[in-house]
């Protein structure tokens, strides 16, 4: 619970409680810490290569955080605003309407995560939260930036605190978005996901196992950390803008820019290939060129069953690689510390589970750069090159 805790919770204000010498309460003293003094925006912008479309996208990378590396705010409104060449792609007619709130991210009732009304602009924005009904803008209203990059976690009147498997009910109920942003070749729904779009949450076996009662049962996984577009990227420089509003004191806007000057993106990575042990697990093998841009390489996969995140990695090098999925890692009998090592252990596939598996390589060293690991307020999120370029392999659907 501490290292969610320590994901999406901000205390930017003090205040201690008195009663009167009558017996009546009065006001507390407040103390107020503006999120200027102890917050830093950092942002990033590279290339995104997709195999599966063989097309090339913008990557962002993005980190809002205090001096201890929590998340400088719990709601904001962030906007991307690109070269004046920078064109946010029109939304595909054919996009599967999603069926749920008006409120959707993207374009509502046509929800694929599309532009919305930024569509044709050089900007990605997000709705400033009000008590009307929006459809609208790329994020929406529940879409903000944090500790670990963009997602639908904005907290809302209720004061929740929303995180990856429990998204703000403003937007659908994905554990967070399904990535890339714009996808024209998506066909997508909650309960049929397919196409070139996936979740990139990471899970056990590269964190440490959080189904043991130490985190909410709805907790699926920590972001990723990097938010890919499938919009044509080109060279410039590219700007964030955060705003964070207040009820009671002044609002506060950050801003932090990035230049994209190399379009030369990652090469393609191979669908991974899986071979199972009948055990729970198995091992999944993914060819990455050689390029001496590569930092490292990380594997997601999702069981659609039991709706389970793993992450395998990070691994260096080129060729051949093996990524090994434990046998172990489902959810427990029952729920203890330690209970994925023991008897009540589940395993981390069962028969017949449909699953699936993207390869994603990086110029940077991402996985360093992300919680629960890393707490820094300004971890280092580009390579050599000043950039956060990415390549996303092909969709594996399997069934185990």
């Amino acid at each position: 619970m501490k290292q969610l805790r320590r994901l999406y919770l901000v205390a930017i204000s003090l205040a201690a409680g008195g009663c009167s010498t009558n017996g009546l309460s009065q006001v507390p003293a407040t103390t107020q810490v503006p999120v200027t003094n102890v917050s830093k925006l950092q942002f990033a912008v590279g290339t995104a290569y997709f195999a599966a479309t063989n097309s090339v996208g913008l990557n962002t990378v993005a980190t809002f955080r205090q001096v201890n590396g929590l998340s400088a705010s719990l709601v904001n409104t962030p906007t991307i605003t690109g070269p004046s060449n920078f064109v946010v792609p029109s939304p595909n007619p054919q996009m599967t309407p999603w069926s749920g709130n008006q409120s959707a991210p993207g374009e509502g009732v046509n929800s694929g995560m599309g532009p919305g009304s930024d569509a044709g602009t050089n900007h990605i924005s997000a709705l400033q939260q009000s008590f009307a009904p929006a459809i609208g803008d790329t994020f929406n209203m529940s879409g903000g930036v944090f500790s670990s990059g963009f997602g639908p976690f904005n907290s809302d009147s209720s004061g929740t605190a929303y995180m990856p498997g429990v998204p703000d009910n403003m937007g659908p109920k994905w554990p967070t978005y399904p990535l890339p942003f714009y996808s024209p070749y998506r066909n997508y729904s909650t309960s049929n996901p397919s196409g070139d779009a996936n979740f990139f949450l990471l899970g056990p076996p590269s964190v440490p196992y959080f189904k043991d009662g130490s985190f909410p049962g709805g907790f699926a996984g920590y972001p990723a950390g990097f938010t890919p577009f499938a919009a044509v990227p080109v060279s410039g420089k590219y700007q964030l803008q955060v705003l964070v509003a207040a009820g009671n004191a002044s609002s506060s806007t950050f801003q932090a820019s990035a230049t994209l000057s190399n379009l030369n993106p990652l090469p393609a990575l191979s669908t991974p290939v899986f071979n199972e042990d009948g055990k729970g697990g198995g091992t999944f093998t993914v060819t990455v060129p050689a390029d001496s841009r590569i930092v490292e390489t990380l594997l997601f996969v999702r069981d659609q069953n039991s709706s389970l995140y793993f992450a395998i990695g990070p691994l260096k090098g080129s060729g051949t690689l093996s990524f090994v999925l434990p046998d172990m890692l489902g959810n427990c009998a029952l729920q203890t510390l330690g209970c994925e090592n023991g008897p009540n252990a589940g395993p981390t596939l069962s028969s017949g589970d449909s699953i699936t598996a993207q390869a994603v390589t990086f110029d940077y060293a991402q996985f360093e750069a992300e919680p629960p690991t890393n707490t820094q307020q300004t971890p280092a999120i580009t390579g050599a090159s000043g950039q956060a370029d990415i390549s996303i392999s092909p969709e594996l659907m399997q069934t185990y």
